[in-house]
């Protein structure tokens, strides 16, 4: 009896493979370690970070096509799965169409031109220009014909398919993530404009603060489903504080510290400082959703005294 193909497998497959091209090793690891080269004096690695960099690897090698990000705020994920991972993505395949996508028009000027900036920097020695008749921070090209579009959530991708795709924070703040309109508009734009515009076998990646369940990544991947369960989605949650050391990408223990790019790495009581009184100060809905990646409903916000007073600690345990 002949098997019938697995439709996730379909589309890796059609996805351009690595073009040939001489080997460079700082390259060839990943987005983290190009910007810990060329621009070590910002550029801080960390473990969180080197996930996050080989996660692009295995995409570019055709592994994934389908990669979902969480992790707190502030500890240099869009820096990483974004801008540095573009520019790195566009030194691999200078054709490629990129759309970024984040959740207003001027940050999407803002990842528009942060990208930019790189390519002026340090693109020439990658063949890399910029097509200086299209200068618009938010929609350039580069003259080997690829380049990057960036727009808010909501607008179109115009122009020709895209050839990879970034979602990175779809949601501005609480309000409104817990919106179910905007939810839902978000989830249609995803589904009306984003996934029709990709070419073939193109990847996407979602990088994303938690909310509620239903945010765009709980949506996706319980349309999908995720790869350790059979179906399209990668994802990788790494919470401030580790709740599964079983699963942990950092191979962390429980209630290990996330790595921090402003606390000194190894500095166990530091880390632990900042992420105890980044929870005092949170409420425990908050903090589960925003730090902990675990969103809950509304209703899991009713918290018994000792889990109010839990909250509250100022002593890192």
């Amino acid at each position: 009896m002949t098997a019938v193909p697995n439709p996730f497998e379909l589309a890796a497959r059609s996805f351009e493979p690595p073009q040939p091209r001489p080997p460079d090793p700082i390259v060839d690891a990943g987005p983290a370690v190009l910007a810990a080269h060329l621009d070590p004096t910002n550029y801080v690695r960390r473990p969180h970070l080197d996930v996050i960099s080989e996660a692009w690897a295995d995409i570019h090698q055709g592994e994934d096509d389908r990669l979902a990000l969480s992790m707190p705020s502030q500890v240099g994920k869009t820096t990483t799965a974004v801008d540095w991972a573009v520019f790195w993505w566009l030194i691999l395949h200078p054709k490629h169409r990129v759309a970024v996508a984040t959740y207003g028009d001027s940050l999407a000027v803002v990842r528009g031109r942060a990208v930019r900036r790189l390519v002026e920097q340090y693109g020439e020695t990658y063949g890399l220009k910029l097509d200086r008749s299209t200068w618009s921070a938010h929609d350039w090209s580069l003259t080997t014909g690829g380049g990057l579009l960036s727009v808010g959530v909501g607008s179109g991708f115009t122009g020709r398919p895209c050839d990879l795709a970034i979602v990175d924070d779809p949601h501005k703040d609480r309000p409104d993530a817990d919106s179910r309109v905007i939810r839902l508009g978000v989830h249609n734009w995803w589904s009306a404009v984003v996934v029709p515009r990709m070419a073939p076998g193109a990847p996407i990646i979602i990088v994303q603060t938690r909310w509620p369940p239903d945010d765009l990544i709980g949506r996706v991947t319980l349309h999908e489903g995720t790869t350790d369960k059979g179906g399209r989605w990668r994802v990788i949650s790494m919470p401030a504080l580790c709740t599964d050391p079983k699963s942990d990408p950092l191979g962390r223990g429980m209630g290990d510290p996330l790595p921090h790019p402003r606390i000194v790495e190894g500095n166990t009581t530091a880390l632990l400082r900042h992420w105890h009184e980044r929870r005092s100060s949170m409420t425990p809905r908050d903090w589960s959703a925003i730090c902990q990646c675990d969103p809950k409903p509304p209703g899991g916000a009713l918290l018994t005294d000792d889990e109010l007073r839990d909250s509250r600690r100022f002593d890192p345990a």
